[in-house]
């Protein structure tokens, strides 16, 4: 049977609660996962753990939204880092998709998400 590599996943939300659901969702499928709550925390994380996804949120504080700290954090890491942007206002969708981005709507469920984050990690 051939093991899986585990894959380190930045989770940006500025609601912990759903960040660390977020967090149980992949930790159970064997990833790391870090739930970083701002912006700044999302940009040190990006750069010291160099994630294989991103997850964040659209509406953070300290950020004009999470689909522009996720730009951001590719420029600065130089990596193009798969990104997948959850939010509870579908008008997000196409700004998110416009940016090459993956686009989920909140609430969100195990059997929704997981296998979104699976194809970008496989």
């Amino acid at each position: 049977m051939k093991s899986k590599t585990i894959k380190n996943i930045v989770v940006i939300d500025d609601e912990l609660s759903v960040g660390n659901l977020i967090k149980r969702f992949v930790e159970k499928d064997g990833h790391s996962a870090i739930v970083c709550t701002s912006s700044l925390e999302a940009l040190v994380a990006a750069r010291s753990t160099r994630p294989a996804l991103i997850i964040s949120d659209v509406n953070l504080q300290g950020y004009d939204n999470g689909i522009d700290l996720c730009i951001k954090i590719q420029e600065t890491t130089e990596e193009s880092i798969p990104v997948i942007i959850i939010s509870g206002q579908a008008d997000n969708e196409e700004r998110a998709r416009k940016k090459g981005f993956e686009f989920l709507a909140k609430p969100l469920k195990k059997l929704k998400l997981m296998p979104v984050v699976e194809s970008y990690l496989n």
